[in-house]
């Protein structure tokens, strides 16, 4: 099949083709025109159009037109449901519906910014995508301070400001914090802390 939409794409228009390739239509042709020539040119290539006005596939309410796409092909996997919340929050402004939106509306409109060839920018969407869904499907529970020793240290600095009560906190404890955060991807040990005790 051929899939046609509006040139230029950002977030819903890289995401519906992510997710016809990936799920609903492997071998499908995605095809960017102009806006004024969608609806003409999806007749002259019989090819469906996608995320304008007035055509089945499009936004409805405050869903985005990826959500249609789920409910139109009964994709019911947990993994699209996060993606789409994300992707729905990113294009429609709405960054309240996932913590992530605001991040992928910026990753987009940083590459659409800087690349013009939108079979470019689709193709890395893709990658993108796939990343975005390996995370919804096996990562998502994961936290950046999941090993033993971040999960400790963070503990013992809770552990400190509990103890303090409504007192401020010294400024020393939020610069500690944000140290152990910033190191949390090095191999971090405690042993030279511990080497003189």
């Amino acid at each position: 099949m051929k899939w046609i939409t509006r040139a230029r794409p950002k977030i819903d228009r890289i995401a519906c083709p992510w997710l016809i390739k990936r799920f609903i239509d492997p071998e499908g042709e995605i095809i960017y025109v102009p806006y004024e020539e969608v609806l003409t040119k999806a007749a002259e290539l019989d090819a469906i159009p996608f995320d304008i006005p007035n055509v089945e596939y499009t936004h409805y309410e405050d869903q985005c037109t990826f959500d249609y796409f789920l409910k139109k092909h009964q994709l019911k996997d947990a993994a699209l449901s996060r993606l789409a919340a994300i992707i729905r929050g990113a294009d429609t402004d709405r960054h309240d519906f996932a913590p992530q939106s605001a991040g992928l509306e910026a990753v987009f409109s940083g590459l659409r910014y800087d690349i013009a060839d939108d079979q470019q920018l689709l193709a890395l969407g893709m990658v993108i995508y796939d990343g975005l869904y390996n995370w919804a499907k096996y990562l998502h529970k994961q936290k950046h301070t999941d090993g033993p020793v971040e999960q400790r240290l963070i503990q013992v600095y809770h552990q400190y400001l509990k103890s303090k009560g409504d007192k401020k906190a010294p400024s020393w404890t939020k610069e500690l914090k944000e140290m152990i955060q910033d190191q949390i991807d090095t191999n971090m040990s405690l042993g030279p802390f511990f080497q003189d005790f």
